[in-house]
């Protein structure tokens, strides 16, 4: 049977929705390619999806990944692409950007809600952030943490993003300011864990940018901000696109087969001791 173009765009979405439903993240080409050639060859054995592109007028499967309408699409630093159905696109994009690793202390102070008579400084002769009265003399950058209404929209960009595959599961609406908007998305991301590493990794993207641009404007060097994981790793010595490979290769594994991997105890007790 010949697969002509809508045909095969349609085929490729069905697909999308359908990884996507049971990883609730978005599908690396690695992994999409395969899927799509093993669903093709159902109907039709045999089947040559490299050739079949090439008839169609692409040049690769990204090429065509490109084209297809109404899908969420991100190149990764490399050679791989993600994709996932439409609306999730905002997710999509947090998951192809590089892993940046930033310190627990930035992290904390720019994550926590502030506490009154309390503000926090970053000192940088002695590379911490000190949480002082707030009277005290400033000497270093001030950080403000992230504002509660801009962490419930962060939460409500991606209860947005889950809807479609959420069908079934009670998803708070988050209409409603305060604390215990918080918690009750707390405790749907607990009572769903299928979605928790998407919301780690989203979560991570937009606190990570909002970290680096108070950085940049206030003259703050990355190493400074990064934790000391790269050091241990001596990943450093490798070339960046080597890097982003490596983290690319680690993101496609399934959580429970990377739970299985070993990894060196130096790796973790250095970081350990520098917080």
């Amino acid at each position: 049977m010949s697969i002509d173009l809508p045909t095969l765009h349609e085929r490729t979405r069905a697909l999308i929705a359908s990884l996507y439903e049971k990883r609730h993240a978005p599908i690396p080409g690695a992994i999409l390619m395969p899927a799509l050639t093993a669903d093709l060859r159902q109907e039709n054995d045999g089947l040559d999806v490299k050739a079949l592109l090439r008839s169609l007028g692409f040049a690769s499967f990204g090429a065509f990944m490109e084209q297809v309408p109404d899908i969420s699409f991100e190149r990764r630093p490399g050679s791989d692409f993600l994709a996932a159905p439409a609306g999730s696109s905002k997710l999509t994009k947090a998951f192809a950007r590089p892993y940046i690793r930033i310190r627990r202390d930035f992290w904390r102070a720019f994550i926590e809600f502030p506490k009154p008579g309390t503000i926090r400084v970053y000192d940088g002769r002695d590379d911490k952030v000190l949480y002082l009265p707030a009277e005290s003399p400033v000497e270093g950058p001030r950080i403000s943490p992230v504002p509660e209404s801009v962490q419930l929209a962060w939460r409500r960009q991606f209860v947005e993003s889950e809807l479609e595959t959420l069908k079934g599961v009670s998803v708070p609406m988050l209409r409603d300011a305060g604390r215990d908007a918080f918690n009750e998305f707390a405790r749907f991301i607990r009572e769903n864990p299928q979605i928790s590493g998407a919301w780690n990794k989203y979560h991570q993207s937009l606190l990570s940018d909002w970290i680096m641009k108070w950085s940049a404007d206030n003259g703050i060097t990355f190493s400074s901000l990064e934790t000391a994981v790269d050091s241990v790793l001596n990943t450093n010595s490798l070339p960046s696109s080597k890097r982003v490979e490596l983290y690319n290769l680690l993101d496609q594994i399934p959580i429970d087969e990377l739970m299985d991997l070993r990894v060196p105890l130096r790796w973790l007790l250095v970081p350990a001791r520098e917080h």
